[in-house]
């Protein structure tokens, strides 16, 4: 199975760390993904991998695909 690289921020967490404020609690999102945050994920396809990061990493709670290759297999 092919192994795809992805990049993902938080459009939230980077809204908040810019302009100098704390992340409210029930946002629940780490301060890190003001940032491209890249990761590495078994996927079939780039479709499947696409689909396999939205589901760790939900759009509608402000999650953005930055990024996403294929790097091996």
């Amino acid at each position: 199975m092919p192994i795809y690289e992805i990049g993902v921020y938080n459009v939230l967490a980077r809204k908040y760390v810019r302009a100098g404020k704390d992340i409210p609690k029930h946002i629940n999102v780490s301060p890190d993904f003001e940032n491209v945050i890249y990761l590495e994920r078994w996927a079939d396809s780039e479709s499947d991998a696409r689909v396999r990061i939205e589901r760790e990493f939900p759009l509608s709670s402000g999650y953005v695909i930055d990024y996403l290759k294929k790097v091996s297999g």
